[in-house]
């Protein structure tokens, strides 16, 4: 019996491409404010921009990280949904 041969997915460029994007973002701001932020490391910069991506909203002005957003949808199957009133 022949075993199927299913595609490679493209995930692991676009994960390989958003860490280095977030590696070059860490490297500008170190290398701007290493004075005023002795203590930055990469992974505690590393660590806030995963919070940031998982609880921010698109909006029309923009994106707004929405503090306590984690407790709204805890299911299984989506329930929650978001929207601008303009």
């Amino acid at each position: 019996r022949r075993a199927l041969e299913i595609p490679c997915s493209a995930e692991p460029e676009l994960i390989r491409a958003q860490a280095d994007y977030v590696r070059t973002v860490y490297g500008c701001m170190r290398s701007v404010g290493s004075k005023e932020m002795p203590n930055f490391d990469e992974g505690l910069f590393l660590q806030a921009w995963l919070c940031l991506l998982t609880r921010r909203f698109r909006g029309p002005e923009g994106s707004a990280l929405v503090p306590g957003v984690d407790f709204l949808n805890h299911s299984w199957e989506p329930n929650a949904s978001s929207d601008w009133d303009e």
